[in-house]
Formats: structure tokens, sequence, C-alpha cells
């Protein structure tokens, strides 16, 4: 019998084993990028370069319609299971590909799950975590993604020079790993607490909360949190259809929420964190690094340092609260894009090739920066604010909204770094001045908050704290007793 920590522990690894591709398939195309037997056998240009990372993302957006009904329908756990079974059949067409429509046909079947896994994943962890360390736990989940990629650059250094088609097949099988080990433990894993409350499941719902925090059924903080997720479950819930995305935008403050996800989303797409990453080899070779031994030792190097700013961002994040970091972050993003642009500026007019140095510099800022910050933050913010009735549509519609805005920023950097150079980056680094000021004015701190007093901050309303129910806790099990009746 496994105990509290031990039972958490098992989605983390299901969660993390699900979204590893995150990553691994962005270190992948890196390395695949500069790769000529990949790009001759495809026969890639700027242009199918562009469209091979794009697909991902309209496979995402694509699926918008099933993902959150998926998830709230069949549960989180049931939901996560079959999106990883359709990623799994994904990556076995790449592998297979003979011709670059059964390629692109896989990377778009991949996309489809990223947007639930990317969903379904944080939502779970949320749901099923102690409050004071929701936060911890949700973004060690994330902490995978950059190992995951530092392992896929390895991969390929070690793979570059060979001429075999399987070279480079070895390292999109790479791919198959994560979904494999998920299948092996998800089914094993507790259901979120409030999804089982949420279909009347109420003694299913308490006695998964006993084994996930005391085991013991009569502990006080247990009966008192569980009471409070019973009472907002059932308050957002009641007169709510199960298929309906109204709660996304009606009341007034869900709309807010809503939109404080989707702006997180389309800043996560527009700031670099997530196309960059794909384009790290192009930047630095455009930059006049042109040995793809050293690209590629390059991309390895990145891969490791974006690990250590994982961690270190979870520890910062725990501690300095969202808002401070992505306020901290988000301007040094936008320096970066600037002094990437005039370092490309010089190596255009002057062909001042040792600049490229610098510009690895930056890279390597940037990347530390936004894998301590956006890379983390943009997964678990949108499910800390939103409620349980719009957590799953509304972070898939989210993301698909971010994945839309990400489609045409990854079709088109190839072609933008070609035709435009320094002038691309300096676009870049402008955006960033009012996404800071919309971080400012809009998005709220949710540091050390439950998940139900975080609807305080959104409506006004007084909400029970764990501490309050502890003090009035005469209500014990009743509503598991009321509805342990009804049941039979």
């Amino acid at each position: 019998m496994l105990g509290p920590k031990s039972r958490i522990f098992l989605v983390m690894i299901g969660t993390m084993a699900s979204i590893a591709n995150f990553s691994y398939d962005a270190a992948m195309i890196n390395s695949l990028n500069i790769m000529n037997y990949f790009a001759t056998y495809f026969k890639l240009n700027s242009t199918t370069s562009g469209l091979n990372v794009a697909i991902i993302y309209a496979g995402s957006v694509l699926a918008l319609p099933f993902a959150g009904p998926l998830l709230d329908r069949f549960g989180r756990r049931k939901g996560m299971i079959v999106a990883t079974v359709v990623g799994l059949i994904g990556c076995i067409l790449q592998v297979a590909a003979k011709e670059i429509i059964q390629l692109l046909i896989g990377r778009f079947l991949l996309g489809t799950t990223f947007i639930v896994v990317g969903a379904g994943g944080p939502s779970w962890l949320m749901e099923i975590a102690p409050p004071k360390s929701r936060a911890l736990i949700t973004h060690g989940m994330l902490g995978s993604l950059p190992i995951t990629g530092t392992i896929g650059a390895i991969l390929y250094l070690g793979i570059w020079q060979s001429t075999s088609d399987w070279a480079w097949r070895g390292g999109l099988m790479g791919e198959l790993v994560g979904p494999i080990i998920a299948l092996c433990v998800l089914p094993f894993s507790p259901e979120s607490i409030r999804y089982s409350i949420a279909k009347k499941r109420t003694e299913e719902a308490f006695d998964t909360l006993v084994s996930l925090r005391s085991g013991d059924r009569d502990d006080p903080e247990v009966i008192a949190e569980f009471e409070s997720i019973v009472g907002s479950i059932r308050h957002e819930t009641e007169g709510t259809s199960e298929n309906s995305w109204r709660p996304l935008i009606k009341p007034g403050p869900n709309l807010r929420r809503f939109g404080i996800a989707v702006l997180t989303n389309i800043f996560w797409q527009t700031n670099g964190t997530n196309f960059m990453p794909y384009f790290f080899t192009l930047v630095i070779s455009e930059a006049g690094v042109e040995s793809t031994s050293t690209l590629l030792k390059v991309n390895v190097a990145i891969s490791a340092w974006a690990a250590l700013a994982n961690v270190c961002g979870i520890i910062l994040t725990a501690q300095w609260g969202r808002r401070k970091m992505f306020l901290l972050c988000t301007p040094i993003l936008g320096l970066s894009f600037l002094v990437l642009g005039i370092l490309q500026y010089y190596i255009d007019t002057y062909q001042y090739s040792s600049y490229g140095i610098g510009a690895v510099a930056v890279c390597f800022i940037f990347q530390w920066t936004s894998f301590s910050s956006w890379m983390i933050l943009t997964f678990s913010y949108p499910a800390e604010i939103l409620k349980y009735t719009q957590r799953a549509k509304g972070m898939v519609a989210s993301q698909a909204i971010g994945y839309l805005v990400g489609c045409m920023m990854t079709y088109t950097m190839p072609l933008a770094l070609e035709r435009i150079s320094w002038i691309y980056y300096i676009i870049n680094a402008a955006w960033i001045v009012p996404m800071v000021g919309i971080i400012w004015f809009i998005f709220p701190e949710t540091k050390g908050k439950s998940l139900e007093e975080i609807d305080e901050i959104f409506e006004g309303a007084r909400t029970s704290s764990l501490h309050e129910v502890l003090d009035g806790v005469e209500i014990e099990m009743s509503t598991v007793t009321k509805d342990s009746d009804d049941n039979k």
C-alpha cells in the first residue's frame, strides 16, 4: 500500500512522462535542423522546416473541441491515458516515415496530445496536491522538461556524423519513451478529488483525499479541507452542464480569469520562450557560428543550462510568488532580443563574425530567464486562477489560442531570420514593453492561497479558509454520509 507522498509522486511521474516530449521535441528539431542527412531525405527548405514545427501547434489547435470535454467527461486520468496513446501512435508514424507527408501526420497527431497533457497534467496535480505544497509539486512536474531536452540534445551530438537513416530515426525513437512510461504509471494513479466530487462520487473523493494526506479519516484538517472543496465544487457546478463552455466567460469574474489564462499563453508564444528553443541553432549559425559540431555542443550546453534554470525557478517562484517572477524575468527576455538584434546588425553590416560569441552568450541568458519563469508558470498559473468548472476547458482553450499564435511564430521564424535578420529581434524586443505593462496591471498574485481562497481575488466574496472551517468542524462527515446514503 503506497503512502500519501508516494501516491502523489506516482501522479507526478505519470504526468512528467506524458509531457516529456514538449522539450525533447524542441531539442530534437533543433539538432535535426542542422543535420544534412535529415534535410536531404525529406527535401526540407526554410518553408518546410518551419512547417515541420508549426504542424505540432496546428494539431494542438484543432484538438480544442475534444480536449476539454475529454478531461471533464472521463476524468484527468483517463483523458491523459487516451491522449498518451494517440501521442504514441504519432511518434511511431514519425519514426517509420518514408515521405514528408507521413512525418507531418505523425507530428500532427503528437501535437493533438500536447494540448491534452499540457492542460490535464497541471490541472490534475493542482487538484490533488496539499495547498501548502501545491506550487512546489506542480512546478516539480514541469522540472522534467529541460532534463528530457538535454537528453535529446546529447543523443544527437553522438549520432550527427552517421550517414545512416537510422541515426536520425534513432533520435525520433526517443519520443516513444515518455508515452510508454506514462502508460505504465497513469492507470495506477489516484483520480482528481475535485473531479470525483463533481461526478457526485463523494465517498470515493474523500477516500482519495485521506490517502493523499495523513491516512486518518478522523484528521480534522483533512475533514476541513474536504468540506471546503465540496462546498466550492457544488457551488460552481450547480445548474451548470458538464459540456457547457459558458463558465469560461460567465459571470464577469470568470471572464477575467479566462482572459488572464489566454494572455499567459499568448505571451508565452510571443516572448520567445516557446519558439526560440526550436531554432537556437539557426540563430547562432546566423550569427556566424557555422560548425555543425560546435552548434550541437552549444545545443547540449543550452539544454543542460535550462535544467539548472528550471530548478532555480521552481525555488524562486515558491519563495517570491508568481507575479514577481513574471515582472522580473519578462523585461530580461526583451533585453535579450534587443542585444541579439544589435549583434546581428553588426554581423550583417560589418561582417564581424566574432560577435557570434556574444550571440551564444545572449542565448544562454535568454534560456535561463525563460526556463526559470515562463516555462514553469505558463502551465501552472492558469490552472491556479481558473475555477474547477473552467479549468480543463479553460486550460485547453487558452493553450489552443496560444498554439495558434505559436504556429505562426514557428512557421515564420526561419523566413524572418533569412529575410529581415536583425529587424526581427528588434520587433520582438519592442513587443515585450506592452506585455510587461499588461502583467503589471492585470495579473494577480496567488502565492500561499488554496484554490478555493483564490476565488476571493476575482469575486470579492469571502471564501472559507481551511482554518475557518476547522473552527467549526462539527459538520464532520455530514457531506460524505449524506451522499453515501443517497447512493444506496
